[in-house]
């Protein structure tokens, strides 16, 4: 699920990405600084980078760089506002393109749609290019 929320926020997005830094591996704690609410610990003040290197982190961080690599070849955040042409909460499909591409996202946890329709504006043949279960 984290993927697909950061898919959908990067590609309906008006021009711009903000990532935090730590956020594009799902690091798994929060960054405090020393505080006197914390006994001025630096215990949460660093970032794990060590996780970078395993399962799941190292995945989400792969997936993140290739996120921004779609961008710089295809430059979809700067082709103006997404086109939104489905939204269903009944199946929690919701489809818009963005210049020439077309997005379809199910946020259903319990269901994949092998055969759902969504309508475009140009009639033409579309390539799946990443599909995701």
């Amino acid at each position: 699920m984290f993927q697909i929320i950061k898919l959908i926020t990067f590609t309906m997005s008006e021009g711009t990405y903000l990532n935090f830094m730590g956020n594009e591996f799902a690091h798994p704690k929060r960054v405090e600084f020393p505080m006197s609410s914390n006994d001025y610990s630096f215990q949460l003040a660093n970032r794990q980078w060590g996780l970078l290197d395993k399962g799941l982190h190292k995945h989400l961080f792969n997936f993140d760089k290739d996120v921004m690599s779609l961008d710089e070849n295809e430059r979809i955040i700067s082709r103006g506002s997404p086109n939104i042409h489905h939204c269903d909460d009944t199946s929690m499909v919701i489809s818009f393109t963005r210049g020439p591409f077309l997005f379809v996202f199910n946020f259903n946890p319990e269901f994949s749609h092998q055969l759902y329709h969504v309508g475009v504006d140009e009639a033409g043949e579309y390539q799946v290019t990443d599909a995701s279960s």
